[in-house]
Order: C-alpha cells, then structure tokens, then sequence
C-alpha cells in the first residue's frame, strides 16, 4: 500500500439490488458500478498526489473498469 494510505474498502454504488454479490454485479445487470473508499493521512500523502497515483492507474473512460 502506499505511504500515506490507511485503508481501502472495496464495494458497490446505485444499483437497484441490495447487497448484490460480485458475480451479479459483474452480469451488469444490477446497474451497479465498483467503487473504493480510501481512508489515508492528509499529513502524510497530499490528496493531489492521492488523486494522481488513482488515475494514473485508472481510466475511468474506459467501459467496464
């Protein structure tokens, strides 16, 4: 993990099933998309650099990822 980053929680956003597992999100047809929840120390690792290092290595553009 990097330096400054003290959590990543991985789920799902909208939808219209409740609590779908990854198998039906994955069908697309919950209408869910994957989403992360970061928890890290704004003291250690600044949110532009957050923000960089993500989109660096995801393009959120690209369907399906």
């Amino acid at each position: 993990m990097k330096i400054g980053v003290e959590k990543v929680v991985s789920g799902y956003a909208g939808g219209h099933k409740q609590n779908p597992s990854y198998e039906e999100v994955c069908t697309g047809n919950t209408n869910h998309a994957e989403v992360i929840q970061i928890t890290f120390d704004p003291q250690t690792l600044a949110y532009k650099q957050l923000l960089n290092v993500f989109f660096h290595i995801h393009d959120p553009t690209t369907k399906d990822q």
